[in-house]
C-alpha cells in the first residue's frame, strides 16, 4: 500500500521484497511493513545505527509526540515517549545565529522557521544538502511580533502591530487575513475544529 509522505522513497530495512506488493517504484511512495522504515535518496536520517549512527534530530518526527523549546537562543526538543527526562539540543547546523524571538517547527515537511530581527527565516533538514545550507530569509519584515504554524494546511501565520498575514509554506504565497488601526498584542491559532 502506498502513502504519500514527502519527496523521498521509503523502503523496508531488511529487503524482504516478497512480503510487499507493490514495490516502491519511485519517490513519494511509502511501503507499509512490520519493519522499521529506512529512508533512501541522500536522506539525513539513516536507520542503520551500526554503520552511520543516527542524529538526534531524526527522533523529531511527525509520528512522535514532542515539545519544542527555545531557551536562550538555543533550539531544543523533548520526546514525550521517553521514560527518562532528557531534553535534546538540535544539532549546531540547525541552530540559528543571533537573537531568536520565536520558533515553529514543521515535523511533516522537516523545516524550522525562526523569527529574527529582520523577519522570518527557514531551514529544512530532510537531506544532508539542506542541513549544510544556511537559513533562508523568507519574509523580510522587522515589524513581525510573532508566528504560528498550522501543520494540517502548510500555512504559517504571522502578525505585526496592525495585521495578521498567512504564508503558504510550499508555494510562498501571502495573504493578509486581518487589518486594523488598533494594535494587535497577542495572536493564538486555535486548531480545534469542534
Amino acid at each position: 500500500m502506498f502513502y504519500s509522505v514527502d519527496s523521498r522513497c521509503y523502503v523496508e530495512a531488511f529487503h524482504f521484497w516478497e512480503h510487499y506488493n507493490p514495490k516502491c517504484t519511485g519517490p513519494n511512495h511509502f511501503i507499509e511493513s512490520i519493519y522499521q522504515s529506512k529512508l533512501i535518496n541522500n536522506n539525513a536520517c539513516i536507520d542503520d545505527l551500526l554503520i552511520h549512527g543516527e542524529m538526534e534530530i531524526c527522533h523529531y518526527q511527525y509520528n512522535y509526540d514532542t515539545i519544542s523549546l527555545l531557551v536562550r537562543n538555543k533550539l531544543l526538543f523533548y520526546l514525550i515517549y521517553e521514560n527518562y527526562k532528557q531534553i535534546h539540543e538540535l544539532p549546531p547546523e540547525l541552530q540559528g545565529n543571533g537573537s531568536i524571538y520565536d520558533v515553529e517547527i514543521d515535523k511533516f515537511e522537516k523545516c524550522i522557521y525562526i523569527q529574527v530581527k529582520n523577519g522570518i527565516m527557514r531551514k529544512c533538514y530532510s537531506i544532508r544538502k539542506e542541513i549544510k545550507a544556511k537559513y533562508d530569509l523568507i519574509i523580510r519584515d522587522s515589524n513581525i511580533q510573532g508566528m504560528e504554524i498550522d501543520l494540517r494546511t502548510n500555512h504559517l501565520y504571522y502578525y505585526d502591530k496592525n495585521s495578521i498575514t498567512l504564508l503558504h509554506t510550499r508555494f510562498f504565497t501571502k495573504l493578509t487575513l486581518y487589518q486594523t488601526e488598533n494594535w494587535i498584542y497577542y495572536f493564538k491559532l486555535d486548531l480545534n475544529t469542534e
